[in-house]
């Protein structure tokens, strides 16, 4: 039968073990069930020794029959496997921007595929834990879960900001001063350029 059975879980299920060498192996059956030859219960058909498998749960248990070239299976290496629910993360950091959310999650756990922000009613999907959001003027509450290929796990709790329209009069202020120093600067220029002449 084949060794070392392992899972390896990234955005897909990968299923491995070591060849069998004391039979003509023409094919590896990958199965749910112990139903050989039948299609119910048939993940996979490879000659391969890894192959990628379509799990519908996460816990279950998967047998992998070597088929050699007189037409017989041999006894099944099996795997119970079982992956757990990503994590319930930290609340989000919200940052609010002028007409945007600026939005930071904890990073993406290694075995999952991204993260599900929840901005009130919106959802976004992003495989980067920084996201730009672009919004009206409004109270937003953030929250987010990692995802991996079977779903999302527990979402964070929210984190609520306000976003603003108008500009603030303090930065209307700054820019105000910061033309004027252009200007300055613009007017010092000229008067240097026209001093060398």
């Amino acid at each position: 039968k084949p060794a070392n059975l392992s899972i390896k879980y990234t955005d897909v299920a990968t299923v491995s073990w070591e060849d069998v060498t004391n039979s003509d192996i023409d094919y590896y059956e990958i199965r749910t069930n112990k139903d050989t030859g039948e299609n119910d219960g048939l993940l996979a058909r490879t000659s391969d020794t890894s192959v990628v498998v379509p799990l519908a749960s996460r816990t279950g248990t998967i047998y992998v029959f070597g088929h050699n070239t007189s037409k017989l299976y041999g006894y099944p290496a099996i795997l119970e496997y079982s992956k757990a629910l990503p994590p319930k993360p930290n609340a989000p950091t919200v940052v609010s921007k002028l007409g945007a959310l600026g939005i930071t999650t904890d990073a993406i756990p290694s075995d999952c595929s991204g993260v599900k922000i929840h901005i009130n009613h919106d959802i976004v999907t992003s495989t980067n834990n920084t996201v730009q959001y672009p919004c009206n003027a409004g109270i937003y509450n953030v929250s987010y879960g990692f995802y991996d290929l079977f779903g999302e796990g527990k979402v964070s709790e929210e984190t609520t900001v306000v976003v603003k329209v108008l500009v603030d009069q303090k930065l209307l202020e700054d820019g105000a001063v910061s033309i004027k120093k252009v200007d300055e600067t613009v007017t010092k220029a000229i008067e240097d350029a026209s001093n060398n002449d």
